[in-house]
């Protein structure tokens, strides 16, 4: 049987691999939604100059205009 210190410190380590499990955890949910937003914000930026290119198009500049 265990000592009461040595329960305490083997309690301990599972408690602090358990946190250390949980960090990484988080760190790797962060960089996954880092990702998405990334993705998200260069649609958005692509969307945009689609717009743009649209709007010239259709004033003239059909340089703007699909290539057929």
């Amino acid at each position: 049987k265990l000592s009461d210190e040595e329960a305490r410190a083997a309690l301990n380590k599972e408690q602090a691999e358990a946190a250390n499990r949980q960090l990484q955890a988080n760190a790797a949910s962060q960089q996954n939604y880092d990702a998405a937003i990334m993705r998200q914000k260069q649609y958005e930026a692509a969307l945009e100059e689609w717009k743009a290119n649209v709007a010239a198009c259709k004033a003239g500049d059909y340089s703007k205009c699909a290539k057929p």
